[in-house]
């Protein structure tokens, strides 16, 4: 994730493996709980990632995170309660927190699916898109600190694996966030390669020229009324064995949708640039891959184009 400035402020949460439980850091202490049955004062409450700070008797505090209830633990609650975890240390400015992973209720072999949950959710709980906001205070970086109080080896490859799965979604995240002026067919396919160099993807973009050639009159007809032609990107991942059949994901990405000629009313043309998110969701996948280096080769086609009216505009019953 990107430091903040004036003009774009991203909070910025980093997880570090630790060996036991770190002394004198001044990190805020995790607790994680079960909402109880019924009710009660000073336990946490029924939805996963509800939250209260206590303060402890030698000093400090200690935030209890809900679980929600016992016979309904799942990866995904836990993902949930990871979620509340970072939004809320992203919108209290918290510096350092420390998680000890032994405090989530045992899950027998699951464990460790139980604990990835955790630490996605919070990661992502923890993002915020802010680029176009202008703020005098500089995002705060925070630090949660993963560790194990009996002990047992803080994994650094599983920090390293959420490090891989969360960058990629929040790359998704920030490309579909991004208006289409900033974001339409070609230049969506400048940050595609702008990815494809930095994770050694192949990649070929198809323009408008070469889309005509082939025959390609789905995309073309969409994009016509447009000033910025479609674009076909193109990218593959080697994976482990480059002569396998490889995995193939398509998306679309319509940068933005008035719906042509057939317009769309005034509330529901209104958040159409999210109309990209497929395609980007493609690509932030292809950088998923490549970062976790998985086995299969993998393919991946996003149809870009910019559906809007104009002159030239493909018109209803047009051939």
């Amino acid at each position: 994730m990107t430091m903040a400035t004036q003009e774009q402020q991203t909070y910025n949460l980093s997880l570090k493996a630790a060996a036991g439980q770190p002394e004198g850091s001044g990190a805020l202490t995790v607790e994680f709980r079960f909402a109880p049955e019924q009710p009660e004062v000073g336990q946490p409450g029924d939805d996963p990632g509800d939250l209260f700070l206590v303060q402890r008797a030698g000093g400090g505090h200690t935030l209890v995170v809900s679980l929600g209830k016992a016979k309904q633990y799942s990866p995904e609650m836990t993902r949930r309660a990871g979620g509340g975890l970072g939004k809320w240390l992203a919108e209290n400015g918290a510096r350092e927190a420390a998680i000890d992973l032994d405090s989530l209720p045992a899950a027998g072999d699951a464990q460790g699916e139980y604990a990835q949950a955790l630490l996605e959710g919070l990661r992502l709980g923890a993002y915020q898109f802010k680029r176009y906001k202008k703020s005098e205070k500089a995002a705060p970086e925070i630090t949660a600190i993963v560790f194990s109080a009996a002990g047992q080896p803080t994994n650094q490859a599983l920090v390293e694996r959420i490090g891989a799965i969360t960058r990629a979604v929040m790359l998704a995240r920030d490309l579909s966030h991004e208006p289409a002026n900033v974001i339409n067919p070609v230049s969506l396919a400048e940050r595609a390669r702008q990815v494809a160099e930095q994770c050694g993807l192949k990649i070929r973009v198809l323009d408008e020229r070469q889309l005509s050639e082939m025959g390609a009159g789905a995309i073309l007809a969409v994009g016509m009324g447009s000033q910025t032609p479609p674009r076909m990107i193109i990218l593959e991942y080697a994976g482990q064995d480059e002569s396998s059949d490889p995995v193939v994901l398509v998306g679309k990405a319509i940068t933005f949708d008035t719906g042509g000629y057939s317009i769309k009313s005034t509330e529901g043309i209104v958040g159409m640039k999210y109309d990209k998110c497929g395609g980007v969701d493609v690509l932030a996948a292809l950088q998923a891959a490549a970062a976790l280096k998985l086995r299969p080769r993998i393919v991946g086609i996003i149809a870009a184009a910019e559906n809007m009216i104009s002159g030239q505009a493909y018109r209803p019953d047009d051939i």
